[in-house]
């Protein structure tokens, strides 16, 4: 069968006896068009089509410069975050009231058993501690931690 001998499936279906005619027409027409189309159209000139190519080729490197430079300067950004020295660390939780007074001791709760380290109970936290009683009281076991 060749290009020009167009047979449609539904050929021989009831109903069609004229379709065969119609369908050869129409193949036969668009073929026309299709031919004389192919012969009016003519290819870009090269000059043109290179420089779509080189507009083509800047852009693209433009998009991947500006995005190798997002990723150094997220990098950059995330190392200095790293780096930068964090706020000391608070206690999990507040010192209870009844420590918290300015010359307060903690009682044998939390001590190691001993009433107090000097002997005496009526013994002042000031010459216990070996300090003034105007001294601000800090959570015991805590202390800031070290700068660099």
């Amino acid at each position: 069968m060749s290009e020009t001998e167009y047979q449609p499936a539904y050929e021989n279906g009831p109903g069609r006896a004229g379709a065969h005619r119609s369908d050869l027409a129409l193949a036969r027409a668009m073929k026309q068009a299709a031919e004389s189309a192919g012969r009016r159209a003519t290819p870009a000139p090269a000059a043109y089509v290179s420089a779509r190519g080189a507009g083509r080729r800047r852009r693209v490197l433009a998009s991947a410069a500006a995005g190798t430079v997002c990723v150094l300067a997220s990098g950059v950004v995330a190392a200095v975050l790293q780096l930068q020295p964090s706020a000391p660390a608070l206690p999990a939780a507040p010192p209870s009231p009844r420590h918290s007074a300015v010359g307060e001791r903690p009682g044998p709760s939390m001590g190691s058993g001993s009433a107090s380290p000097s002997g005496s109970e009526d013994a002042t936290p000031a010459s216990t501690l070996g300090t003034t009683p105007t001294a601000p009281a800090t959570t015991p076991g805590w202390s800031p931690p070290p700068t660099w």
